[in-house]
């Protein structure tokens, strides 16, 4: 039944109001009885491009503008009040759209920024960035400071600018970085958002020059404050961490000028014959905004380290049976045993039976020195050390529990044999973590004094309390376990393969017999996904 015809084409869309007795129409409101106008809502809005009414009925969000005036407005919807007028766009907002829950307002603009904004307290959320170009790549960031995205959207995406010096996203990963973000902000996540500091005024980090005698290897890094001070300076080579901090414990961070001098002369990080990469990155004072890399080449000398064949380090540990069998896990020693034979196989038959060198630690082990112990981990990551060179390629798989202690800006720590509970309260006491776990970074100082540049980090860890005999096991990552994975990617220059995505979930599903991501790495290698004759190249 036809009630009444009288709309007219005309600005933005007829919203019905839930619940109501009348529908909005530019910003006006109707009867549903007679169609006839009944109130305007209070103010005036330029060039209305699309309105919303909140699913509970009570607001009605309205956009529009143009280049040169950006319209965003919130009206109670029995009253026709004005709420709020929500300011933040650089370009006409041509969309507006309410959550489910009538919590959140989402406002997309031809500036290819979506806001999201909070209702109850009429404030910015966070500015969700994406270009059509970009395909699925986006940057989520808070007016904090906070961020995340996608690793193309963080890189490209979005930056900064101090003066004429443009600050890219991954440059404030120390302090803003906030993997699931998003998840968070929308109510998806129980984790709380982390409070830092506002990002405001940047202070830089000083201005770097570099020089390097070719023939001696020493390398002097000049340091001028630029007003944010000199913190750490980082020495990379090859893309591996060669120095934490090459300043040294004397260093005034409000110097003027500072010298830092470094030789590179027959580092175990050099390739011979070949050019080395060698990087500088350089920390402001409080350490949240780094520099880019400063860069300069520089090539072995030949004969001092003559080149051979390359070759494989596999270490593999799975704790399945802990000191507190309440936190036993069923699979990791299988997923361990398992890959690290599927590892060997293939390495022989790439490397050479000569150029492959597996351990494999786990709890079903009868040999004491094989127990995945804190001490028998470390006694291997020093083995290694003692033995690879910077053409070799090193493969760490670790499967077991884990927790992310310290909160959010916290480290990731491995839990070993000896522990007796997943708990993250347990290891309050720093005596306890040093016997029951390796940190990350730990994990990070292990893999820096072995010399190989082909680094792969495999980790099946995370913290449960529980284990589900039947289908599955939930496994949570935390945001801030997460970041810590990313500190260690970055610091020791290798390849993270982790269970989950940011704020995902992984599983022991008895389906499989074995761990998710052990198996889907297996069956990977074993062909499984590979397809015309292609093959996994190391």
């Amino acid at each position: 039944k036809i009630i009444f015809t009288n709309l007219k084409a005309g600005k933005a869309d007829v919203e019905f109001v839930p619940g109501g007795q009348y529908y909005i129409k530019g910003l006006k409101k109707f009867s549903l009885a007679d169609g006839r106008p009944t109130e305007e809502l209070e103010g005036s809005l330029w060039n209305l491009l699309d309105l919303a009414v909140s699913n509970d009925g009570k607001y009605i969000a309205g956009g529009g503008g143009d280049w040169g005036k950006t319209e965003l407005k919130v009206w109670e919807a029995a009253t026709g009040k004005l709420v709020k007028e929500f300011e933040g766009h650089y370009a006409e907002v041509t969309s507006v759209v309410f959550s489910a829950d009538s919590r959140l307002l989402f406002s997309g603009s031809s500036d290819s920024q979506i806001k999201i904004w909070d209702l109850a307290e009429k404030k910015e959320l966070a500015t969700l960035v994406s270009m059509e170009e970009m395909g699925n790549d986006y940057v989520v960031v808070t007016p904090s400071g906070l961020f995340d995205g996608t690793p193309k959207g963080i890189k490209t995406i979005l930056h900064y600018t101090a003066g004429l010096e443009v600050i890219d996203l991954e440059q404030l990963k120390e302090r803003y970085y906030e993997p699931g973000l998003l998840r968070k902000i929308l109510g998806y996540s129980n984790e709380p958002l982390r409070d830092v500091q506002q990002l405001g005024e940047v202070k830089l980090y000083p201005a770097v020059n570099l020089k390097l005698d070719k023939t001696t290897g020493k390398l002097n890094v000049d340091l001028s404050n630029r007003g944010g001070g000199i913190g750490r300076t980082v020495i990379y080579i090859n893309g591996k961490e060669v120095v934490s901090d090459a300043r040294g414990g004397s260093a005034n961070p409000d110097a003027l000028t500072y010298q830092v001098n470094y030789n590179l002369k027959n580092h175990p990080y050099l390739l011979s014959d070949t050019m080395n990469e060698v990087t500088v990155k350089v920390y402001n004072k409080e350490g949240y905004l780094v520099s880019k890399g400063f860069k300069v080449g520089y090539r072995s000398d030949a004969s001092a380290t003559p080149a051979e064949r390359p070759s494989l380090y596999i270490l593999a540990v799975g704790v399945s049976d802990y000191t507190n069998t309440g936190i036993d896990l069923k699979y990791p020693s299988k997923d361990a045993i398992n890959m690290e034979q599927t590892l060997s196989l293939g390495a022989k038959r790439l490397f050479g039976t000569s150029k492959t060198t597996s351990w494999l630690l786990t709890t079903e082990s009868n040999q004491s020195s094989l127990q995945p112990t804190r001490k028998n981990i470390i006694s291997i990551f020093d083995s290694i050390a003692r033995r690879a060179k910077s053409t070799d390629v090193l493969v760490v798989y670790l499967s077991g529990h884990g927790i992310n202690w310290g909160g959010a800006n916290g480290d990731f720590y491995y839990l070993t044999k000896e522990a007796y509970s997943a708990s993250v309260e347990a290891y309050n006491d720093p005596a306890i973590r040093k016997t029951a776990t390796i940190s990350g970074a730990e994990l990070v100082e292990l893999i820096k004094k072995i010399p190989a540049l082909k680094q792969v980090l495999m980790i099946d860890a995370c913290a449960s309390g529980k284990a589900i005999d039947n289908m599955m096991a939930k496994r949570d990552i935390s945001s801030g376990t997460l970041k810590a994975l990313d500190r260690m990617k970055d610091r020791a220059g290798m390849h993270i393969i982790t269970g989950c995505a940011a704020d995902a979930v992984s599983y022991e599903a008895s389906r499989y017999g074995q761990g998710v991501l052990t198996y889907s790495i297996i069956e990977s290698i074993r062909g499984a996904a590979l397809r015309n004759n292609r093959f996994i190249d190391i």
